[in-house]
């Protein structure tokens, strides 16, 4: 959140469960995933961009849950 703050504006996107995402092992095998990618840009000025939809994810079993986040240069 800090580094949010140093900017007037942000744009902000979540990549959830992409398949562009680095591949990665678990062993054992998850029965759900959830992988969540942050990504952003400062910006100097606002500007209008379409609301991202959010779909809801379920969990079961044994979770893989992966957090992270990254600016967009």
């Amino acid at each position: 959140m800090p580094i949010l703050k140093k900017n007037k504006y942000n744009y902000i996107y979540f990549a959830i469960n992409n398949v562009e995402l680095e591949k990665i092992n678990v062993n054992p095998k998850p029965d759900a995933s959830i992988r969540i990618l942050m990504e952003y840009k400062g910006l100097d000025r606002n500007i209008n961009v379409n609301k991202e939809k959010l779909n809801k994810i379920d969990r079961k079993g044994f979770t893989l849950v992966e957090w992270g986040g990254t600016e967009i240069k």
